[in-house]
């Protein structure tokens, strides 16, 4: 059966007929026949070598359980922590400043109670535990001026 956009008569197929030619490679251009290409060994393909594995070591399979638990390479953690700067200690407050902080508190306190109206309520207790931490910040500085002194003799 024909198609629809074929004619209703058959085509006469003609063979082609080859001739004997010169190989192609004798030619200037340069191409080359099938076959020369074939012998040649351009369409076999190269064996399969897979490149070389290295050696998984303990230290490296350590390191890999490590990243799976905590999500963190190891390595990178003592770099960071090498890295950081070792901070200072905090400066402890000794009883001087310990007394100056609450003085202050109780100032701020006094304040509050006089935005609020109690002031009379307050005003006499406040003052007078304010007038006691003055008077422990009187007896420490009297105390460091004494050892002052005494360094300052022995040099």
């Amino acid at each position: 059966r024909l198609g629809p956009s074929s004619t209703q008569t058959k085509a006469s197929v003609t063979k082609r007929i080859e001739t004997n030619r010169q190989s192609r490679t004798s030619h200037t251009s340069g191409l080359r026949t099938y076959n020369d290409i074939v012998n040649s060994g351009a369409y076999t393909p190269p064996d399969y070598q897979p490149r070389p594995m290295k050696v998984r070591t303990e230290q490296e399979k350590d390191r890999l359980a490590h990243l799976m638990a905590y999500g963190v390479d190891p390595a990178k953690m003592a770099l960071q922590a090498a890295q950081r700067s070792p901070t200072p200690p905090p400066r402890e407050l000794d009883r001087f400043d310990e007394l100056v902080l609450e003085v202050e508190e109780r100032k701020q306190f006094l304040e509050q109670m006089t935005t609020l109206g109690k002031r009379k309520e307050y005003q006499q207790l406040i003052s007078n535990e304010i007038a006691d931490k003055v008077r422990e910040m009187e007896l420490i500085d009297r105390q460091r001026s004494k050892a002052l002194e005494k360094r300052l003799k022995e040099q």
